[in-house]
């Protein structure tokens, strides 16, 4: 997740819808915060954490100086946390870099998607290994052949292995693994063959007695998750993301709220990657009173639904949790589902709503229907002291069907066009003249 700051663009604030919006905010934070005392009353999981049977399994092997990917671990330091599940180390051995999969474990979703007690898993592992004096991965090797697995999601690009940490220099390592499922983060996952699966289970039976985070009735709040989203536009988003006192983001705690964008359009994709371990991130749209402002919505790996069937050139209704990665703020956690339209999932509203006319190479990501290569004038059609309004053809690199359009263009940046030039533009269309419409 990997993007420019959006919020620093078109930062001019309308000072008394935002303080209308902030009302509003203040208003639901204020409820959320009162259901949050009322919901806690009684709780199994009052105290914690817990780790007195993560205590009771030990590190056997003497790893400290092995090679991770060949001689079953190694010592490592940490290079940066991901989620509950998954951080990235720096082996000793080697000064190479590996991300782990946590094996065993499958904690809520926090990054690609956002679900209940992610975050709080989350926070849990950096917390550990954040503060640990001394980390050993321990890799994984399912099939038996030489070497550590990797996870299949990923494609390759994350290996499964135990994290043990220790909590002082001269203490014995603690493995993360198992206190994740002592604490209600995870189910065990560990394969009965598995010298730790009784372990595993025994912390699992303890976390579910004790109904802790993911066993917790459904009434009991995580006050790191928003299960009612907040409409708003991405103008109101971006603003409130500028000011000194945000609503929607808590400074704090580096936790966002779960809002609801209606009818926004989707212009431009990212990918990053290669083979099957792309990552799609999607740059979203509205344009208010005249002026166009972005958000960019991170849709995970390029094999789930949620990238594969969102296109450029199409708007929709879409609801995420604003994150902030490497210094930027983003939309994620979307949900698509065909047949699941409304509520949380991406809906459709329009599919042929932003145009484009560029030279670009369109992939499966742009909607063939609205990409189309340079717009070649044709007639001036009329002008005035804001617009001018052309014909011209451009031809569909899909289909190499030559079609003609009406286009509106600001007269403040294509005052000097002329008949037989080519326009590399982009714009929305409006359904009541069928012209599109190039906001500057």
């Amino acid at each position: 997740m990997h993007l420019e700051n959006a919020a620093v663009k078109n930062k001019k604030c309308g000072v008394n819808k935002l303080k209308k919006f902030i009302t509003k905010i203040s208003l639901l934070m204020a409820a959320l915060v009162l259901s949050l005392g009322l919901a806690s009353c009684g709780k199994k999981n009052s105290d914690g954490p817990f780790d007195s049977i993560t205590k009771t399994l030990s590190l056997s092997k003497d790893l400290s100086d092995k090679d991770f990917y060949t001689q079953g671990g190694g010592q490592a330091k940490l290079s940066h946390n991901t989620d509950g599940d998954t951080a990235s180390f720096c082996l000793v051995k080697d000064s190479s870099f590996v991300t782990i999969r946590f094996y065993g474990v499958d904690t809520p979703e926090s990054t690609g998607g956002v679900e209940k007690w992610g975050k709080n898993a989350s926070k849990f592992t950096a917390s550990k290994l954040d503060n640990a004096k001394g980390i050993i991965l321990e890799s994984i090797d399912i099939d038996g052949k030489p070497g550590a697995d990797t996870d299949s999601i990923s494609g390759g690009a994350r290996h499964l292995g135990y994290v043990w940490y220790k909590e002082t220099e001269n203490g014995p390592y603690k493995n993360l693994n198992l206190e994740l499922v002592e604490n209600g983060y995870s189910d065990n996952k560990v394969p009965a063959s598995s010298a730790y699966y009784k372990t595993f289970q025994k912390a699992l039976d303890f976390a579910k007695d004790k109904e802790l985070h993911i066993w917790a009735p459904a009434s009991v709040i995580d006050p790191y998750y928003s299960d009612k989203p907040t409409v708003v536009n991405i103008k109101e988003i971006l603003d409130d993301l500028a000011s000194d006192a945000p609503q929607l983001w808590n400074v704090d705690e580096k936790v966002g709220s779960k809002v609801r964008i209606n009818k926004a359009y989707v212009k431009s994709v990212e990918t990053r990657g290669s083979n099957s371990n792309v990552t799609v991130t999607f740059v979203f749209a509205q344009v208010i009173d005249g002026v166009e402002y972005e958000f960019k919505v991170y849709a995970d790996y390029s094999n789930k639904p949620q990238a594969q069937n969102i296109k450029v050139g199409s708007q929709y209704t879409i609801t995420g949790t604003i994150q902030e990665y490497q210094g930027a703020y983003q939309l994620s956690g979307i949900k698509y589902a065909t047949g699941n339209d409304g509520g949380d999932y991406v809906t459709i509203k329009e599919k042929n709503y932003y145009y484009l006319f560029s030279n670009l190479s369109y992939n499966s990501y742009y909607n063939k229907d609205t990409c189309y290569g340079q717009l070649n004038v044709t007639e001036i059609v009329s002008t005035n002291d804001s617009s001018i309004v052309v014909k011209g053809t451009a031809t569909n690199p899909s289909t190499k069907e030559n079609k003609e359009f009406t286009v509106s263009l600001p007269k403040s940046q294509y005052g000097s066009v002329q008949v037989g030039q080519g326009l590399t533009i982009a714009g929305c269309i409006d359904s009541t003249n069928n012209q599109i419409v190039v906001v500057k």
